[in-house]
């Protein structure tokens, strides 16, 4: 009876929530012309997805049909960990962007009732976004093909099964190291405990990343024997079906250590109780002189306006000492690669939130005589100056990733385009430190974009030199229009 309390009340908390964000949505949704261009944009995520994934599978499903069931289940733990990886970054994404003392968390940490529900229920959505997209992209890969070519069901329900069972895993894994450094942190009097919760997640994660490639080699040539891997923890429900008796794995300690690392993650938000660390702001670079050029003064002030927000500096330091961590892992050279186009796709996530803390000025800044195009410049010059020397850092310290001239090419062209998409995200749905919902918008938003633009990397590599460079200006060039479009719409629009 007390449980079943706790879950009506849970149930009711959460419906409020939902009401919250519902209102939210129809507000930022308000014409028939957003609902119907926010409908196009994700068919059209999905089906890049969608594509992209067929022609990325189609040989491993063709091979596994003519009987190599060891390339699905090598296949499967690739992408199990790739999925964890993407858990992480989303996890990391929306901790930054999604402000910790909005009004929701604050309306409901007024109400009579424990700890735990007030913060898992407040947390709720986001560990549902991190678990549903990470696991709905990762289907798109496989499911498509393998449903075409008639794969047994019992198959593919079991593949989805296990993709949502390991997304929920590393969700809970990661809130529960989070949520306990964070009562640490706190207890220790230390300022920014957000930040350095969050360093203890990313280091976490690295180890694990290490500990994994270490012995990748040695997982898939050993498939026969379950090698326990946190990063591709479930897959040993697959490989039991699709090995059977050989296979040498005990499920009843994959299911015990599920169990404790959900319950674990879903008590830790008690640990939030007392939590009083704020998210604080700084008066960095006050004194810096600012020219007469307009355009030069707001560069400039827009720089100081992103460096003193700590979800910036974070995300800044975040980046560069994940790289150095991988430095002193000894990761292989093509998954530094592979990370490094991550990492700098991320370090494009500062122009996400140029526009929303300055905003309410443009009245002012008309009355000033600052035209529209200087305004526009200087959100993407000053986004792209703090993303570019993060780059430019990133690349010497893994110098040995550019081979070729194309590859430094490939990197400073992920850099622009993270930059434009983010910064039209952020113009969207502009970045408060009270509006959880925007936050929300521009985690989903930005994770989701950024999995069908890798998907599309991948698959420019069967193409020449002359359609790369092409279909690179396109898009470049499309996302361009979209910026100054949307900019456009904000400055004429809203603030007149």
């Amino acid at each position: 009876m007390k449980g079943g309390k706790k879950l009506k009340i849970y149930l009711a908390i959460l419906r409020m929530i939902y009401k919250v964000y519902f209102n939210k949505y129809r507000l930022y949704f308000d014409t028939n012309k957003k609902r119907v261009l926010s409908i196009v944009s994700l068919i059209a995520i999905l089906g890049i997805s969608i594509t992209t994934g067929n022609m990325l599978t189609a040989e491993i499903i063709d091979m596994f049909l003519n009987g190599n069931d060891h390339i699905l289940y090598s296949a499967i733990i690739t992408y199990l960990v790739s999925e964890s990886s993407l858990v992480m970054l989303f996890f990391l994404f929306a901790k930054i962007t999604m402000p910790e003392n909005s009004n929701i968390f604050q309306v409901i940490n007024l109400l009579p009732v424990s700890a735990i529900i007030k913060h898992f229920s407040c947390y709720s959505f986001q560990i549902i976004a991190e678990v549903i997209i990470p696991t709905l992209l990762y289907m798109s890969i496989l499911l498509p093909k393998m449903i075409i070519k008639a794969i047994s069901f019992k198959i593919i329900l079991t593949l989805i099964f296990i993709f949502i069972l390991q997304a929920v895993f590393m969700t809970m894994l990661f809130n529960a190291i989070y949520n306990f450094s964070l009562l640490i942190f706190d207890k220790l009097k230390l300022g920014y405990a957000h930040s350095y919760s969050l360093f203890s997640n990313v280091i976490a994660f690295f180890l694990l990343i290490w500990i994994q490639f270490k012995n990748f080699e040695h997982i898939l040539l050993n498939y026969s024997k379950f090698d326990y891997g946190l990063l591709h923890w479930c897959s040993g429900f697959m490989g039991k079906m699709l090995n059977g008796k050989d296979y040498q794995v005990f499920i009843p300690i994959i299911i015990f250590l599920f169990i404790i690392i959900f319950f674990a993650g879903i008590t830790s938000f008690n640990f939030l109780r007392n939590i009083s660390a704020q998210i604080k702001s700084t008066s960095i670079f006050m004194n810096v002189f600012h020219p007469s050029s307009k355009i030069l003064s707001m560069v400039i002030k827009d720089v100081k306006l992103l460096l003193r927000l700590e979800n910036v500096v974070f995300l800044l330091i975040i980046l560069l000492l994940s790289q150095l961590l991988m430095f002193i892992f000894k990761i292989d050279l093509e998954m530094k690669k592979y990370f490094l186009k991550i990492f700098i796709s991320i370090s494009g996530g500062v122009a996400v939130f140029s526009f929303g803390g300055d905003y309410c000025n443009i009245p002012f800044y008309k009355l000033l005589g600052i035209q529209k195009r200087i305004f526009i410049f200087s959100k993407f010059t000053s986004s792209l100056l703090i993303s570019g020397i993060l780059t430019v850092s990133l690349l010497l310290i893994n110098f040995r990733c550019i081979e070729t001239f194309f590859d430094l090419f490939r990197f400073i062209f992920i850099l622009l385009l993270s930059t434009l998409i983010l910064l039209a995200i952020g113009v969207i749905f502009p970045f408060t430190k009270t509006n959880s919902f925007s936050q929300a918008i521009v985690s989903i938003l930005g994770f989701s974009l950024f999995f069908p633009i890798s998907y599309c990397f991948i698959a420019l590599e069967h193409f020449s030199y002359f359609w790369k460079m092409g279909l690179i200006f396109c898009i470049s060039l499309i996302f361009f229009v979209i910026v100054a479009n949307v900019f456009n719409k904000r400055w004429n629009g809203d603030y007149i």
